[in-house]
């Protein structure tokens, strides 16, 4: 009977463990989207600056990363429904955060990118450029918040779920 309780407990500090890990995994999730958003921008640059290529052909990439490539394809169904791109973009967004894919600050700079295709050439080139720039100022700061709290969720997920089986005993 108190081995079943000895386990009961380590149980319980094992899932407060779990819950820290989990919450400083959703962070980094959200630093990973970034990066691959910015390799995203990069090559949307190139694709406008040497290929004059439309926004479906830069759409069409796939990137390794799960909530950007679900964004880009339900992106490409609404534009194959006949959406406008800002329309079909700002849905795709709005589907993802929906299904708690991205945080409302990610979706915020993710739908900068929702005005694209509405200028000329260079127009588009300095759009993309300073959306770039601001999307690598948001990722240096959830590189830099990863490394901070990312360690604070795991420790008082160690501690609380450690607490909680001291309290119960």
């Amino acid at each position: 009977m108190l081995y079943i309780r000895y386990l009961g407990l380590l149980c319980i500090a094992a899932a407060g463990a779990a819950c820290g890990l989990y919450a400083s995994m959703q962070l980094k999730s959200r630093a990973v989207l970034l990066e691959k958003y910015l390799v995203f921008l990069k090559d949307a640059e190139i694709m406008v600056r040497f290929g004059q290529c439309a926004a479906y052909e830069i759409l069409s990439s796939d990137y390794e990363n799960k909530t950007l490539s679900f964004i880009l394809r339900i992106c490409r169904k609404n534009l194959d429904s006949g959406r406008h791109f800002d329309i079909a973009w700002t849905e795709a967004l709005s589907d993802a955060q929906r299904l708690r894919l991205i945080a409302p600050r990610e979706r915020q700079l993710l739908s900068e990118f929702s005005s694209f295709g509405t200028s000329d050439i260079d127009g588009e080139l300095s759009r993309l450029e300073m959306h770039r720039e601001r999307a690598e100022e948001h990722y240096k700061y959830l590189v830099k918040e990863c490394a901070d709290k990312g360690k604070l969720y795991r420790t008082l997920g160690v501690f609380g779920g450690t607490a909680a089986a001291l309290i119960i005993w």
